[in-house]
């Protein structure tokens, strides 16, 4: 791994609150380019919150992601990074998973994530409007590929524009996992309630940003080494030789 270039951060930056997303660094930890269709069915995740994403339509069947954007991380010039999402115009209660997972990243080790934030866009005004209902993590153990899923307890139904956070004791669950896991990816759950007349329901996700927290005890004050982006197997081969090694403090 000749020429391998590092950058640098804050060793701690999440978001308690909207100025805090704001604040977030721009780091592309999965999945840096692309967005595959990827519909996961209903499941309960394995820990935080056992709240179940629920699904009750085949989401691969109608296009209710599109205007994808490559990357879907925001950048410095331009934070409208995400995809948007619709549904048929019918009266019909509508709830889906989406998955955002793998690639090539920089990698979030368990032990340092916080929180999840992003925007959240309403496209329109009817009753058919879209939520975002439920967002969790896939994590994944480089030593086994063993995966679990983590819920943030986020039950929402509010569909305004609005800076959506959490900031969660939950996270403390995904932290616990120890140095041989990484969080793998993000899962969204959307929801439209049913309605008396038929709509075409609409909204925006964008500017995902993942918040983490790895500074030493106080005084010192140290930076968050971040390698160049690998994809999962070249990560697990530089782990297992030896290249690269995270330690908690």
């Amino acid at each position: 791994m000749a020429n391998v270039s590092f950058s640098s951060v804050p060793a701690t930056k999440f978001a308690g609150n909207e100025s805090g997303h704001y604040s977030t660094p721009l780091i592309p930890w999965f999945r840096v380019s692309g967005q595959p269709a990827d519909y996961p069915d209903a499941f309960t995740p394995d820990i935080g919150s056992t709240t179940t994403f629920e699904s009750n339509v085949d989401a691969s069947a109608f296009n209710y992601i599109y205007n994808k954007t490559d990357s879907f991380w925001p950048v410095d010039d331009d934070y409208d990074r995400g995809f948007s999402i619709i549904s048929p115009n019918d009266a019909s209660e509508r709830q889906f998973n989406y998955q955002i997972v793998g690639g090539k990243g920089h990698w979030m080790p368990c032990p340092i994530f916080k929180t999840i934030s992003f925007y959240w866009g309403k496209e329109g005004d009817n009753p058919g409007n879209w939520a975002c209902r439920h967002v969790g993590l896939r994590l994944k153990n480089w030593k086994t590929d063993q995966e679990l899923t983590w819920g943030s307890g986020m039950t929402n139904g509010n569909t305004n524009s609005q800076v959506i956070v959490r900031h969660t004791a939950r996270a403390d669950e995904v932290r616990a996992l120890g140095p041989d896991w990484f969080v793998y990816g993000v899962i969204f759950n959307f929801r439209r309630p049913s309605t008396s007349s038929f709509y075409t329901g609409k909204a925006r996700l964008v500017d995902f940003r993942m918040g983490y927290d790895c500074s030493p005890p106080s005084p010192v004050t140290n930076k968050l080494i971040l390698p160049k982006q690998l994809t999962w197997p070249n990560l697990q081969s530089a782990l297992s030789d030896g290249i690269m090694k995270y330690e908690p403090s």
